[in-house]
């Protein structure tokens, strides 16, 4: 019998175990009624334009089953990497090989990018302040830990060091949440501006004093446009350019969704493009 721990699809088990976790928690909110107060946006169906109905599984059915898209750009993510597997060198096993096969950041980065979807899901479907907080906290750790990883990677900086500072730096986001002392979606926007900008600099940087650490710019690239075209898709529905339809099953923020979790892959492309 085949070791667990040898086991080649043990990876895509847990991370199908962890969804499966997930869910079970939000049917049976669904079941026993979602605690917690209510969004004001509720009492003038003013959220992200979709009409919500808090008697049904999904409140908002749009916006809530978009979010699946970032569960399968996480299984997305262990899948291909479990499938190739087979063709990674044993010697690839440097600070630059992180995403070239499953190791702990690229397995961490893959359930932070499920639980970008699945907090976005609590909050769309029980539209409850609480929920809110997880869905803008879940999109908060997904983009600190992107930013980190390449700044500590830069600083040559061990997982145990790196994981303990973004333990703390998270903790701190998420108490400084509670109290409301941060806007939750400028500081997420300021996240996203800065990591972008660490990556442009950073890249012409390596390749000015010839350092050993390149990137494939047209992964970054991607990633940019994707996120970029969601917002703006978004926005352009906010400014009234493309019209507000509670009840149509096209809708700007499941769009959003849908985009951005596509931007979450090409995020991970770009990181394991990486080579010497």
């Amino acid at each position: 019998m085949i070791r667990f721990s040898k086991w080649k699809y043990r990876h895509l088990f847990l991370m199908l175990a962890y969804i499966l976790a997930w869910m079970a928690i939000f049917m049976g909110f669904s079941i026993i009624g979602w605690p917690g107060d209510i969004r004001k946006c509720v009492a003038h169906q003013t959220c992200f334009c979709e009409y919500v109905d808090l008697n049904t599984l999904w409140g908002q059915p749009v916006s809530s089953l978009t979010n699946f898209a970032y569960v399968i750009s996480g299984l997305a993510i262990v899948i291909f990497l479990t499938m190739n597997a087979s063709s990674i060198s044993p010697s690839m096993n440097g600070p630059h090989d992180n995403y070239k096969r499953i190791t702990p950041y690229s397995f961490l980065y893959a359930i932070l990018t499920v639980n970008v979807g699945i907090g976005s899901l609590f909050m769309h479907a029980s539209q409850r302040k609480w929920t809110g907080t997880f869905d803008v906290f879940a999109m908060n750790m997904f983009i600190v830990y992107v930013l980190l990883y390449s700044i500590t990677e830069f600083l040559k900086m061990p997982l145990k060091r790196f994981l303990v500072l973004y333990a703390v730096i998270e903790a701190s986001m998420f108490v400084f949440y509670q109290l409301d002392l941060i806007k939750a979606n400028t500081v997420f926007g300021i996240i996203v501006a800065a990591t972008t900008g660490w990556e442009v600099a950073f890249q012409i940087i390596c390749r000015k004093k010839n350092l050993p650490i390149r990137r494939d710019w047209k992964y970054l690239l991607f990633s940019v446009l994707f996120f970029v075209s969601g917002f703006v898709v978004w926005e352009m529905e906010d400014l009234g350019i493309i019209p507000c339809d509670p009840f149509s099953l096209l809708q700007a923020h499941g769009i959003w969704h849908v985009i951005t979790a596509i931007a979450t892959f090409m995020i991970f492309l770009y990181i394991r493009s990486e080579n010497k």
